[in-house]
């Protein structure tokens, strides 16, 4: 007897549904990291994965984990004499409370935004414990010769780092190897990563974009004989401040100057970031005056100016960072005042949008802020002792402070995959990693 054709069709799909079941299955015994590679693999796993709802489920026995640990670092305090149970106690329930409360209302809600909510919340409260809990672990890279003045990641494993050895080095972090060095006329004092072997960085009064191995454009403004002092790129736009008021545009492949901006008039430019706003390619800029300007790239008008005096008196903008999301900016005095600005609350009342996040600095001096590489809310702030000082992104208050090898000068920072780079003064770099929790 032949079977027709929807008893066939029927059969199929009879299949199928065991199938996916049999991978739901399979996928669920995985655990985040591997079924995150899974996912990427293979587009029907990440739709199965995505219909039987697994990263639910580690949503929910991650959220219980971060209130076991709570518990037990409340009972471990409860041990302790009177004073100092009192302290621990309430470092530790301000430490957790946020990341246990986000994930206990989360994993209720089940996961309004879907599947692909439960994921990003998943790392993203993965990443707070790691930061605020995880055991951490340094490393220490040697190859040049004078101070590591500047370091950019990308994609997780690679970094440049420049010095005043007039190098730039790009390197392998998974080994710790220089993979090439890049030789310039002067002392290199800004640059940023933009592939594995693509660079482009400022040494003394030039730009130089580099791409495997070679220097393949120069930029230059005829008359200009002070050093690039910072850089930005956004898709093909490189701006870059030389330590006076002018903020020079050039196409990044064609090396032609497009525009010559003077965002804080006649104010000399200590900072740059640039990144997209909505559709809008963006400048953000600071100067001695504390003022942080918006311009826009492409139209070269100012968007918004935002001020840190009006909140610290006469602090000034000298670092400037972006939170991987987009949305919130922050800015660094080198006393160690630190203010943010919800960058959505902007077409509204900008004036209204900042917050203090550090007004008296805990630390003398700082030279160098980052955010993390990865959604997280931290951000982290070194300088003159060696330090790494982690923070809330939200409050500002100190989680941990770690020293490593030597109490030599960070100068610069770089997000990387699992913790940050420190370019220092002994001319090396140290690579804090942030590992378990649990």
């Amino acid at each position: 007897m032949v079977p027709s054709t929807s008893n066939i069709g029927l059969q199929g799909k009879m299949g199928q549904q065991i199938g996916d079941e049999l991978i739901a299955k399979i996928l669920g015994l995985l655990s985040p990291a591997d079924l995150a590679r899974a996912e990427a693999s293979c587009t029907h796993w990440r739709g199965v994965s995505r219909e039987y709802g697994l990263w639910t489920a580690h949503l929910t026995r991650l959220t219980a984990a971060i209130a076991e640990h709570r518990q037990a670092a409340v009972n471990a305090a409860s041990e302790q004499p009177a004073d100092a149970r009192q302290a621990s106690a309430h470092n530790t329930s301000r430490s957790a409370s946020a990341a246990c409360a986000a994930g206990t209302a989360e994993s209720s809600d089940g996961c309004p935004g879907g599947t692909e909510s439960c994921k990003r919340r998943y790392t993203e409260l993965q990443m707070a414990q790691r930061w605020r809990h995880g055991r951490t672990q340094s490393r220490y890279l040697a190859g040049h010769t004078g101070a590591v003045t500047a370091c950019s990641a990308w994609g997780g494993r690679w970094l440049a780092s420049g010095s005043a050895d007039q190098t730039v080095r790009i390197w392998d972090l998974a080994s710790g190897i220089t993979c090439a060095t890049l030789r310039h006329g002067a002392p290199v004092s800004a640059l940023s990563m933009l592939g594995p072997s693509t660079v482009a960085a400022g040494s003394g009064p030039g730009m130089y974009l580099w791409r495997g191995g070679r220097c393949v454009r120069k930029y230059s403004v005829e008359g200009r004989r002070a050093a690039v002092r910072q850089l930005a790129v956004l898709d093909s736009a490189l701006a870059t401040a030389s330590g006076d008021s002018l903020v020079p545009v050039w196409d990044l492949y064609s090396g032609s100057l497009q525009r010559m901006l003077r965002p804080h008039e006649a104010t000399a430019v200590n900072c740059l970031l640039a990144t997209e706003l909505g559709s809008q390619q963006v400048l953000i800029s600071g100067d001695s005056q504390g003022r942080v300007v918006l311009t826009d790239l492409e139209g070269s008008s100012p968007l918004a100016e935002l001020s840190m005096h009006d909140f610290l008196g006469m602090a000034s903008a000298d670092l400037l960072a972006m939170t991987p999301d987009g949305r919130r900016l922050l800015a660094a005095g080198s006393r160690g005042e630190v203010m943010s600005w919800d960058l959505r609350m902007l077409g509204g009342r900008p004036g209204f949008a900042g917050q203090v996040l550090i007004r008296r600095p805990h630390r003398t001096l700082v030279s160098a802020m980052s955010v993390p590489e990865y959604g997280a809310d931290v951000f982290a702030l070194a300088g003159p002792d060696g330090h790494l000082c982690l923070h809330d992104l939200h409050s500002g208050r100190l989680l941990r402070s770690i020293q490593r090898l030597g109490k030599s000068s960070v100068l610069s920072l770089a997000g990387v995959a699992n913790g940050w780079v420190g370019g220092r003064a002994d001319h090396g770099l140290v690579l804090w990693q942030f590992g378990g929790w649990q």
